[in-house]
């Protein structure tokens, strides 16, 4: 069953990747496989396996291969959460921060 939790300027959905297409949001997205790992792209061809992936704001998107439960975190790009989460990752890139630690 899905559950959608808001706070401040956050927003956590925890349920299903629901298969979406190809996106872009307008806030950073942290994107989290809880039962098993997913495969991001940025083009919809070249995809990278992670378990946990914190995507900037208005990146386009695409997550497939998804099993079980998802959280999805969104917080606004020019906030401290997402300049905290930023330093969090493992890899980081222009277009995504891969394996963030906890």
């Amino acid at each position: 069953m899905a559950q959608l939790y808001s706070w401040g300027a956050r927003a956590l959905f925890i349920g299903p990747a629901l298969g979406l297409s190809p996106h872009r949001n307008a806030v950073a997205v942290v994107a989290v496989g809880l039962e098993a790992p997913f495969e991001l792209s940025w083009n919809a061809h070249d995809y990278r396996r992670c378990r946990s992936a914190l995507i900037p704001p208005n990146t386009l998107q695409h997550l497939r291969a998804t099993s079980g439960e998802m959280g999805f975190l969104y917080v606004d790009g020019l906030s401290n959460d997402y300049a905290q989460l930023r330093a969090l990752a493992l890899t980081s890139g222009g277009r995504s921060h891969l394996g963030l630690s906890c």
